[in-house]
């Protein structure tokens, strides 16, 4: 696998300031010596992300991702070690140096690097393609959508044509391994061994992710071949959950400070085509939390364009009550006619699809919740409130809340004060099984603090993890017998592999946490972001401590073989000694 050397890995590292990098994708608040923020990573409504400016670390207590700014690329742009690298060196005007290669060994993993090549090559293969002899009527199909040369390059659109290997032969021309087109999910294995060609005879979508590499493709077919649009099956850089396609265009027209989202590729291309470009869609898959984490990058809000079939309005629906609760605004646009956005612009141009009326996201909503309820019913009409209520109660924005109180008041024709006061009565009824459950919750954590690591041993590891300059001295402080909790020992060992460098620390124990109770591994990511007022005062304490547990136990001992030898009568004046020794050792040690 490439690598860059270290020295160039060291001072990027040294550059690249993880608040710096992280503020760039999420908005941090300070707190403390450190900043906080809601986790990119998943979903939560209390910030329980964790910056260190001083560590140069990153540390979420609610889904436990961590490490230093090249993991937090890595896991936020979904992408390699090397790739990070380059990503960060570009951010820091760093020029990269040659990158040395590692042998590559029979059986190693194919790399990202590999994957992002081959379906580069894909697409320029298929794009030549489609201006072939073979490719004409693919081409016309696309003309005769309104698609002109200039569109058809900037897309990238191509054509497989109908033959059984020809993609996955020239690829092997090129040296690409079988194993490296199965990953790609370009190729399908065949029955008697060997690959063909998944697309054949298909139009193909180029589907980019937001750093403009090729990732994978959607085909649509140009004769009987079902299905009528195949898209690539997942791979490590083809997610279909966390793409969405055009976005690579759309990127570079946030200023509009909104997106249009749509439902497929040539909807995207049509609106493109008459210069609107803020436009994206799904891929065949359902709009989901890893697309509103991915638009909530770029812009504040989102036009939803569907369908005004069942289909399209569940969709919408369901999009609405995802976006609820997130900092996106959603507003809803259904073409008249049931004409898709393509069809639109096409017909009527770019400004009649601008100047339609667009529906508030949460009138929307609902209006179409109360098509499911009779209400003239009071109980079916309250079953309506409660519905709404369980919506807008996880909103944590209070002005937000009261709009969307405001909203449903006028939709029923009640005051504010009145749907205020409904809204209250079901908080409080809502906060009373919230409260049982706190409670119930903190009785769990009481449990579980209990079982966190306690005493010298502790105290000595935290110093150690916190403090480089003081590992050696633990290291030759603690010994196997101190450790009361044998998971704090497993975890010692794996902390005494690792150099001074903390963010490869945290590194090797998230790597080895499986073996680490959750405990152990709560504890130590909490240390991470803690301080030792007075090192010095603490090493000498609790080298003390557990000199003293040391004597205690070996007292203990000693009584309890005086005792058994005394009751048989035999000898003890030399143990007596010994204990008389001790125990005057221990009394100077705390006098």
């Amino acid at each position: 696998m490439p690598i860059y050397p270290d020295r160039f890995i060291e001072e990027l590292r040294l550059r690249a300031d993880i608040v710096d990098v992280v503020s760039s994708y999420v908005p941090l608040t300070r707190a403390g010596a450190n900043y906080k923020a809601l986790c990119p990573f998943h979903r939560e409504k209390t910030p329980s992300f964790i910056v260190s400016p001083e560590k140069q670390i990153f540390h979420c207590f609610g889904c436990g991702k961590g490490g230093n700014v090249f993991g937090f690329v890595m896991e936020y742009e979904k992408v390699s070690f090397p790739e990070a690298v380059e990503l960060l060196a570009r951010k820091y005007n760093m020029s990269l140096p040659k990158r040395e290669r590692h042998s590559t060994g029979a059986g190693q993993g194919i790399s990202l690097r590999n994957l992002y090549a081959i379906n580069s090559f894909a697409a320029n293969f298929y794009h030549k393609n489609l201006f072939s002899k073979q490719g004409r009527a693919a081409l016309e199909y696309l003309r005769s959508r309104g698609l002109d040369i200039e569109v058809i390059k900037r897309f990238k659109l191509g054509y497989a044509r109908n033959e059984w290997d020809e993609f996955c032969s020239l690829a092997r021309d090129r040296k690409a391994s079988d194993k490296l087109l199965l990953e790609s999910g370009l190729v399908l294995a065949s029955e008697k061994g060997g690959v063909h060609d998944r697309f054949r005879n298909r139009i193909m979508f180029p589907v980019f992710d937001n750093q403009s590499r090729v990732v994978g493709f959607g085909g649509r077919s140009l004769g009987e071949e079902q299905p009528k649009y195949l898209n690539t099956p997942d791979t490590r850089i083809f997610k279909k959950s966390n793409l969405l396609y055009g976005l690579n265009l759309a990127r570079h027209h946030t200023d509009k400070g909104y997106f249009f989202l749509v439902e497929g590729y040539m909807d995207v291309i049509g609106l493109n085509r008459c210069g609107i470009g803020n436009v994206v869609a799904c891929l065949g898959t359902v709009f989901g939390e890893g697309h509103i984490r991915l638009l909530s990058r770029y812009v504040r809000q989102l036009v939803l364009v569907f369908d005004p079939d069942r289909a399209g309005i569940n969709a919408a629906v369901r999009a609405i009550r995802l976006l609820l609760p997130t900092p996106l605004s959603v507003q809803v646009l259904f073409l008249p006619g049931g004409m898709d956005p393509d069809e639109y612009v096409g017909k009527y141009g770019r400004d009649s699809f601008l100047s339609l009326e667009q529906i508030d996201g949460f009138e929307f909503l609902m209006e179409t919740i109360s098509k499911k309820y009779d209400m003239s019913d009071l109980k079916q009409k309250s079953l309506f409130f409660k519905e709404l209520f369980e919506l807008i109660n996880d909103i944590e924005n209070s002005i937000i809340q009261t709009g969307y109180l405001s909203a449903i008041a006028r939709f029923v024709g009640l005051k504010d004060y009145e749907l205020a006061r409904e809204f209250a009565s079901f908080r409080k009824k809502a906060s009373i099984y919230k409260d049982n459950k706190r409670r119930f919750s903190e009785n769990v954590v009481s449990v579980v603090g209990n079982l966190r690591p306690k005493g010298p041993e502790a105290e000595l590891i935290k110093l150690a993890v916190l403090y480089p300059e003081y590992r050696n001295e633990v290291k030759n402080l603690l010994v196997p017998t101190d450790f009361e909790d044998t998971d704090l020992w497993e975890l010692w060992q794996v902390i005494l592999d690792v150099d001074f460098d903390i963010g490869r620390l945290q590194a090797r124990v998230q790597n080895a946490k499986a073996a680490i109770k959750p405990e152990i591994l709560s504890w130590f990511n909490e240390i991470l972001f803690s301080e030792v007022a007075d090192p010095e005062e603490m090493i000498y304490t609790s080298s003390k401590v557990l000199l003293d547990k040391r004597d205690a136990k070996k007292i203990k001992v000693l009584k309890e073989i005086i005792r058994n030898r005394s009751e048989k009568g035999e000898d003890t004046s030399e143990l007596l000694r010994e204990l008389d020794a001790l125990l005057k050792k221990r009394r100077d040690r705390i006098g």
